[in-house]
């Protein structure tokens, strides 16, 4: 089965499942069984909340990290100051 219509609520074909989950509805998926030629609606309802916080990939010392506007000598020196190495090589 594929999902090709993906419906966030208030959109034509949600209203009516939008009754059976209140304010707790995320989207709506229309997916298609080609063999049967069916049609099935599933919803995506909101079934708990709870706080996370953004966590940053971890760099190590030898993590390689390329930067736009190579051709600016202020943003080589910040780079040299923090302890970093620039690589015109690497520079594309």
């Amino acid at each position: 089965m594929r999902a090709r219509r993906i419906l966030v609520p208030g959109q034509k074909g949600t209203k009516k499942l939008l009754r059976h989950c209140d304010s707790q509805l995320v989207c709506v998926r229309y997916r298609y069984n080609a063999e049967s030629r069916l049609c099935f609606p599933t919803v995506e309802p909101i079934i708990e909340q709870a706080s996370w916080s953004l966590s940053l990939p971890r760099m190590t010392g030898t993590t390689l990290v390329g930067v736009l506007g190579v051709d600016e000598l202020s943003l080589q020196r910040q780079v040299k100051q923090a302890g970093g190495k620039w690589s015109p090589v690497e520079c594309v």
